[in-house]
């Protein structure tokens, strides 16, 4: 983890590898590097992909990729693509994923893959309302498809997407059942159209 090359780490479909292999991954890779260090800093890509993650795994997981961050000046040096697709994150796992693209100075996640995490509603309303507090800054691709979103997590992501999200190029939200008013929310704030949200 103190490794100044470490680009890109896939350990996706390792379906046995769970919470407990996750929270001992963060655990050794907390102690290798020590207390207020930044682990892997030059990480550009994590694939956790159909690994069993829950919501303690990813709080581990939160909690070891923003160590050391705004910390003694120290900083990484790029923005991370994260892959957490077909994971059991669910809403309870939400408030570690949005402490990690809404921080005080923006995301430290350049791209998030969420699709089939089961986070519903009241997950995208977490997420929604950390980017309220603090703009995503520097996140570009969001995929939270698959994710049994309906009109109401629809209309609080668009109410965020109004300043939150500033650089946002890419929105994935297939597979949900968002309707039509869902859908007019997101396209109403995409479109930068206040008035849309509420029809």
């Amino acid at each position: 983890s103190r490794s100044k090359h470490m680009a890109h780490l896939d350990l996706s479909r390792n379906n046995n590898a769970g919470c407990e292999g996750v929270v001992s991954f963060c655990d050794a890779a907390k102690e290798i590097f020590g207390k207020g260090g930044i682990a892997f800093p030059a990480l550009e890509q994590l694939n956790l992909t159909e690994c069993n993650i829950g919501p303690v795994g990813m709080q581990a997981l939160s909690e070891v990729l923003l160590s050391g961050e705004c910390q003694d000046g120290k900083k990484r040096q790029q923005r991370i693509h994260l892959v957490l697709r077909s994971n059991l994150i669910g809403a309870d796992g939400c408030p570690a994923l949005a402490a990690l693209v809404s921080g005080t100075d923006g995301s430290i996640l350049s791209n998030l893959q969420i699709g089939q995490c089961s986070i519903g509603d009241e997950g995208i309303t977490t997420i929604s309302n950390a980017a309220v507090s603090n703009p995503c800054t520097g996140l570009m691709v969001l995929d939270i498809s698959d994710n049994a979103i309906t009109k109401d997590g629809a209309k609080k992501l668009a109410e965020s997407l109004l300043v939150s999200w500033p650089d946002l190029v890419e929105l994935n939200l297939a597979k949900n059942n968002v309707g039509s008013e869902g859908v007019a929310s997101v396209m109403g704030s995409l479109l930068g159209s206040e008035g849309a949200i509420g029809n």
